[in-house]
């Protein structure tokens, strides 16, 4: 169950769907005051939530990056069926 907490808390897709909901609903806020010119707890929520996206991103697009490579080693690789042999199986 532990394991299974951490797995959901540590999800860079909640983390960023958090980020976005925290964005929007701070930034409903932000409009409705922009004619007060005060700053308040709603421009803190919306840079964290802009900070939380732009951290998700990068996660996301370095396991995406990740994949990718490890896609393109893997087609590179000969198969054991292709009939390419290592040399030292042959000595």
């Amino acid at each position: 169950m532990l394991k299974l907490l951490e797995k959901i808390a540590e999800s860079p897709w909640l983390n960023m769907v958090s980020g976005v909901v925290l964005l929007i609903t701070s930034g409903n806020d932000i409009v409705k005051t922009f004619d007060t010119g005060n700053i308040g707890v709603h421009h803190g929520v919306a840079f964290f939530g802009l900070v939380q996206i732009i951290q998700c991103l990068l996660h996301i697009l370095e396991g995406t990056k990740q994949v990718l490579v490890d896609n393109e080693h893997e087609d590179t690789e000969p198969s054991p069926n292709s009939g390419h042999h290592n040399k030292k199986e042959h000595e």
